[in-house]
């Protein structure tokens, strides 16, 4: 369909354009989807940063296709670059590991829910190490740091938990004798 110009647009930008409605749709649902859970307070201080973690998205893949596969190290590097921890989080060794395009952004909030629950929570001066890996039926998406581990706050963090429930996933936290392990468990078909 011609725009005002008379133009037809390219359907790499038609493409482009249905995607960001659709990931603007999902955005939009998971927020409604928030406000029945938490206060306005915690609700205020994360809006920005799902903002910033669609933002990321893009500046990790400009366009795509929804029929293909989006690699969840590129989101992470791109959160890592684009929010405000930056200096705090380290890219481990990641497996090559992708979701579908449906399920990016869901992918993207849950990175960004680790990330921030990891940096919030680490001891003063530790480094936050993000790991993607995989195994035959499921990613997991691991962020260790150094913590105390008696005065964790905030888990688990909202956008975590509405991830996980977009993408039928688990979230759990863990403990050794140095670290705390925060991680999500995706489901892969």
């Amino acid at each position: 369909m011609p725009d005002e110009h008379g133009q037809t647009p390219a359907p790499e930008w038609r493409m482009a354009q249905h995607r960001i409605r659709n990931d603007l749709q999902t955005l939009a649902a998971l927020l409604r989807l928030s406000r029945r859970r938490a206060p306005d307070s915690v609700l205020l201080d994360e809006y920005p940063e799902w903002l910033n973690a669609l933002a990321a998205l893009y500046d990790a893949l400009p366009l795509w296709d929804a029929r293909e596969e989006v690699p969840l190290q590129a989101v992470a590097s791109a959160l890592r670059q684009r929010c405000r921890f930056s200096k705090q989080v380290a890219l481990g060794e990641s497996s090559p590991v992708t979701v579908s395009a449906a399920s990016a952004l869901a992918a993207a909030l849950g990175i960004l829910g680790l990330l921030h629950f990891s940096c919030r929570n680490a001891l003063p001066g530790s480094t936050v190490t993000m790991d993607v890996s995989t195994d035959e039926d499921a990613a997991r998406l691991e962020a260790t740091f150094g913590a105390s581990g008696s005065s964790l706050q905030g888990w688990p963090p909202l956008s975590l938990s509405l991830a996980a429930e977009a993408m039928d996933a688990r979230i759990a936290i863990g403990h050794d004798a140095d670290s705390t392990m925060a991680f999500m468990v995706i489901p892969l078909p």
